[in-house]
């Protein structure tokens, strides 16, 4: 419904920007006239929030608050139609294989590792305590009481009753694992790392600009020995 009348004085406008100057007369925003005479603050369709954007005073509140809430609600009508799901996993799919077909394995790594950070340090205080410190939400009776029970369980429980036979059993499987990842992805990786690292010798910022000759030739050999170049 356009609504081209002013409630506060009876004004007629002859279109919907001439109501929002209007409003001016009044030392009023287009919000506060459309809380006062014309609708309550609009919510999230998505999840009820208040943190919603207002339009102007015909169209009230944008229905969504955010690209979270946009994309959620996006998925649950295209998940109705199912050749459009279909069609739409296949895409992502391929674009994903062709990604981790083509980019270098390092920074596929990087890139991942570099997201994760950004968005963890966008969160604000109280979204990092709900998402990492779920402690945080007990009172301190109650987390007393659940740190005690989780030492007298499960893992740590069995440490501190297993043998020292035990323990060695684990240590090696520990680095059992740690050597497989080496061997399948750390190694290249490291490599790159360390030769970029070794290049940088003229840089003053460099701590190997500190190095002599023959402690730089030494540290070179060593690379080449670990590394078998």
């Amino acid at each position: 419904m356009l609504i081209l009348k002013c409630e506060i004085c009876g004004f007629i406008a002859k279109s919907k920007i001439s109501l929002t100057k209007h409003l001016k007369d009044h030392s009023i925003t287009p919000e506060e006239y459309y809380l006062q005479y014309i609708e309550k603050h609009g919510t999230c369709i998505e999840c009820a929030s208040e943190n919603v954007t207002f339009i102007n005073i015909h169209d009230g509140y944008k229905t969504l608050c955010s690209t979270k809430c946009i994309g959620i609600r996006s998925r649950r009508i295209q998940k109705q139609n199912p050749e459009k799901e279909t069609n739409f996993r296949a895409k992502i799919s391929k674009a994903v294989s062709h990604e981790w077909a083509t980019k270098d394995q390092s920074e596929r790594i990087l890139n991942m590792t570099t997201s994760i950070k950004i968005l963890n340090s966008k969160l604000s205080t109280e979204e990092k305590k709900e998402k990492f410190g779920y402690l945080n939400k007990l009172s301190t009776l109650d987390r007393e009481v659940f740190i005690k029970n989780m030492l007298l369980t499960g893992a740590h429980r069995w440490w501190k009753l297993a043998s020292d036979d035990e323990k060695c059993a684990v240590y090696l499987k520990r680095n059992e694992s740690i050597r497989a990842t080496w061997d399948i992805r750390g190694h290249e990786i490291m490599y790159k790392q360390l030769t970029t690292f070794m290049k940088n010798r003229d840089n003053p910022n460099s701590v190997l600009y500190i190095l002599t000759d023959e402690q730089y030739e030494l540290m070179s050999s060593n690379l080449q020995v670990v590394f078998n170049i």
